[in-house]
């Protein structure tokens, strides 16, 4: 079954200016009215709130998406600033896979402190590369990092990068 608006606003009460989705009604002991809805469930290493709705759990900014357009998101809902706990209305978008991967924080795995930016042992330069439509794309090698950097960050402006891509945790 699908989850409709209707039922979302009969169970919920949402604020877009503080993004917390509270409880209309009591639904179980857990969830009382006047509290905010849901809890904190792990997807893949990423933490977002969640609500249990006629036996199935969705992330909590789906839920909020729904509620607020009277329709379930076509894509990915992102959280432009990165805080997936920050569910304000003005924080949220629906965004393809891809440009939900422009607006990604750094890897923690990433040891060079830019992304798309690394060591290439073979040819003993820095070098840089971005993803486009899904396919890696070789920026080059450089010799100075930061140069590396550089062309990195250009290639992100002309590609059409969120601005906080790359940001730190």
């Amino acid at each position: 079954m699908t989850i409709t608006a209707e039922t979302v606003r009969e169970l919920f009460v949402y604020c877009p200016e503080t993004g917390i989705l509270t409880n209309r009604i009591t639904r179980s002991s857990r969830a009382q009215i006047g509290n905010e809805a849901g809890g904190v469930g792990g997807f893949i290493g990423s933490f977002y709130r969640q609500v249990m709705i006629e036996g199935r759990k969705y992330k909590t900014h789906r839920i909020i998406f729904l509620y607020m357009t009277r329709s379930l998101p076509t894509n990915q809902v992102d959280h432009i600033n990165g805080d997936t706990f920050d569910n304000r209305w003005v924080n949220l978008r629906d965004v393809t896979k891809a440009e939900n991967m422009q607006n990604a924080k750094i890897p923690r795995n990433n040891t060079s402190g830019h992304i798309g930016v690394c060591w290439h042992k073979r040819c003993k330069k820095w070098a840089a590369q971005i993803s486009v439509a899904g396919e890696k794309t070789c920026l080059g090698y450089f010799t100075d990092k930061q140069d590396a950097i550089n062309a990195r960050n250009a290639a992100e402006i002309e590609y059409g990068y969120h601005p906080n891509h790359g940001r730190s945790e």
